[in-house]
C-alpha cells in the first residue's frame, strides 16, 4: 500500500512539474532574438599555386554571433569569426621542393537573418578580416 501511495504521489508530482512548464515560450519575438550562436567547423584546403602537385591541407574555423532583439521575421546581428589551417604543395624544381604554409584569419561584421519557416533561417553577412600566413618549406 505504501508503494502504491508513493507511486501515485510521484506520478502526480512529476505531472505537475511537466504541466507547470511553459512549453510555447514567449512567441511575440523571433526565436533567434537576443541569442548567441556558436559555430565550429573543419575543412580541407587545396592551394592553387605554381607547384605542380596540390597537397590537401586542413582548416578549423569558428564564429560567435549575437542577434539583436526582433519581433519580425528579420533579425540583425554581429559576428566575430576566425580560422586556422595550412596550405600545402610539392613538386617544384627550385630550391623549395615541398611547402606547408600555416595561416590564420580573424574578422568581424554585421549580418542579417531571415526566418523562412519555424525552424529554417538563412543568414547573409559581410565583414572585414585580417589574414596572415607564414610561408615555410617542409624542411
Amino acid at each position: 500500500m505504501k508503494k502504491l501511495i508513493f507511486t501515485i504521489f510521484l506520478i502526480f508530482g512529476l505531472t505537475q512539474l511537466n504541466l507547470g512548464q511553459d512549453m510555447m515560450g514567449n512567441t511575440d519575438h523571433n526565436k533567434l532574438s537576443r541569442t548567441f550562436v556558436l559555430t565550429a567547423g573543419y575543412g580541407i584546403t587545396a592551394a592553387t599555386t605554381d607547384y605542380p602537385t596540390i597537397k590537401l591541407g586542413s582548416q578549423f574555423n569558428g564564429s560567435i554571433e549575437y542577434n539583436f532583439p526582433s519581433t519580425s521575421n528579420v533579425t540583425f546581428g554581429v559576428r566575430l569569426f576566425g580560422a586556422r589551417g595550412a596550405f600545402s604543395g610539392k613538386g617544384a624544381t627550385g630550391f623549395t621542393k615541398e611547402f606547408k604554409t600555416p595561416f590564420h584569419n580573424i574578422g568581424f561584421g554585421p549580418q542579417i537573418t531571415f526566418q523562412l519557416s519555424d525552424n529554417v533561417y538563412t543568414t547573409f553577412s559581410v565583414g572585414a578580416s585580417y589574414f596572415k600566413f607564414y610561408p615555410k618549406d617542409i624542411n
